[in-house]
């Protein structure tokens, strides 16, 4: 009966001291699936942005009626929202350059994630999405901080970069990264 009664204390003193210790971190796999609905979203808005900037009129429309894209052809800045499908929306600004036999193209942008749901995650934060491209060559890193909310919940901060070759490195939810996803 003693060992029982020690054990169950014991027990109890741990749950307790986990309860009241730090703030947990986000497992490595639901980082991973916040970092999923991110970077779904800033593809997705690297696509409407190409489409605005591409159509180069005053206003394009970024998702059919949903969304508003303004581009500035003189100093290459844009700015925007965009919609999630799900629900909740995202306010886009950046530059892009070009050069002039348009063989190197860069993407500078910021998105502003406001209740922005993908894949039952909701996001809440901005990050910053570097994109530069020559030829068929390409680099992709993406930093920022998200709180997300839904299927997970936490805080995540990315710092990540892709490259054409296959190779990516960096953290994400303080978690490091790295490899080759051609392999």
């Amino acid at each position: 009966m003693f060992k029982k009664s020690v054990y169950a204390v014991l027990v109890l003193m741990l749950l307790l001291v986990v309860g009241c210790g730090e703030d947990k971190k986000m497992s490595q796999e639901d980082a991973g699936l916040v970092y999923g609905a991110a970077f779904n979203a800033a593809g997705t808005a690297l696509g409407q942005i190409q489409s605005g900037i591409a159509t180069s009129g005053g206003n394009a429309k970024l998702v059919a009626d949903e969304g508003s894209f303004t581009y500035d052809p003189e100093t290459g800045s844009f700015s925007g929202t965009v919609q999630s499908a799900e629900g909740g929306m995202a306010n886009i600004t950046g530059e892009y350059t070009v050069s002039e036999d348009q063989t190197t193209m860069n993407y500078k942008f910021d998105l502003d994630f406001i209740d922005w749901v993908s894949t039952g995650i909701t996001l809440n934060g901005i990050i910053s999405i570097v994109y530069e491209m020559s030829g068929a060559n390409f680099s992709w890193n993406m930093t920022g901080d998200l709180n997300a909310s839904g299927k997970v919940s936490g805080d995540v901060n990315f710092d990540i970069t892709v490259n054409s070759d296959g190779t990516y490195e960096g953290t994400v939810g303080g978690y490091e990264m790295g490899g080759n996803y051609n392999e």
